[in-house]
């Protein structure tokens, strides 16, 4: 049996565990944990024990996974009958930093720096909207944008994780007439 608990040591139940052996991928199944976090293991003791190529000690490799949790891995002797427990760490969401206030003036480039930006598992999109009807959508960290017209500007960074969590963060772009 396998139980999967969250780092709070409560069960985490409808989590997928992938359990595959390791020598040649001949066994490959998906389980889903119950109502208290458990999945039972029998299954798959019983096919590599109906297997005449294969021994009892056959390494079997675990990836479980559960929206909102970074995916676990673990190796398994399946030499007997066992009880693990694997610890799934919550996915904590995203924040984002567009950085600090700046001023130009008209025409001058400005440059924006979103590396401040953290997240537990890592930020796939940075979508910045520099306030004056322009954007820029995608990977990148770093960008720049000119301002043709004096005022303030409202400029909002969005970063989003790898299972789409975000966060936004706003500075200020003071444009001085020229």
């Amino acid at each position: 049996h396998t139980k999967i608990i969250d780092t709070s040591g409560n069960p985490i139940p409808n989590a997928t565990i992938r359990i595959r052996d390791s020598d040649n991928g001949t066994f490959d199944k998906n389980y889903t944990t119950d109502e208290n976090g458990y999945v039972n293991w029998t299954i798959v003791t019983e096919y590599i024990q109906t297997l005449s190529t294969k021994t009892l000690y056959t390494p079997h490799n675990l990836t479980i996974s559960k929206p909102g949790y970074l995916t676990a891995y673990a190796n398994v002797e399946m030499s007997e009958s066992k009880y693990i427990t694997i610890t799934l760490q919550a996915d904590e969401p995203p924040v984002a930093n567009a950085g600090l206030d700046q001023s130009v003036n008209e025409d001058e480039q400005v440059n924006f720096d979103g590396s401040g930006s953290t997240d537990d598992a890592g930020i796939v999109w940075y979508n910045w909207n520099f306030g004056d009807g322009k954007y820029d959508f995608g990977t990148n960290i770093t960008t720049n944008h000119t301002y043709t017209n004096a005022g303030t500007y409202i400029v909002t960074l969005n970063v989003t994780d790898t299972i789409g969590q975000w966060d936004e963060d706003t500075m200020f772009v003071f444009v001085n007439n020229v």
